[in-house]
């Protein structure tokens, strides 16, 4: 479940909990500039639906988020 929230510098990003992980992942709106974040979740919290975080909430998990991680597309090495 994907929910769009607006940083405090006016970015829009798509905010989603992936399948099995403790982290939201924060991908910014189409044809917007920057890459993927991702946050842990807050143990305290019961919920890992990101509707019910409130916008404040999102903007401190994004400041304390990290680029998400690529593997590198290429031939295998084999």
């Amino acid at each position: 479940m994907a929910r769009k929230f607006t940083d405090r510098s006016g970015q829009p990003w798509v905010v989603e909990r992936e399948h099995g992980r403790s982290e939201l992942v924060f991908r910014p709106v189409h044809g917007e500039p920057g890459e993927e974040r991702v946050a842990p979740l807050p143990s305290h919290k019961h919920t890992q639906d990101p509707y019910e975080f409130s916008d404040s909430e999102l903007q401190r998990m994004l400041d304390q988020s990290r680029t998400r991680y690529r593997k590198p597309k290429g031939p295998p090495p084999f």
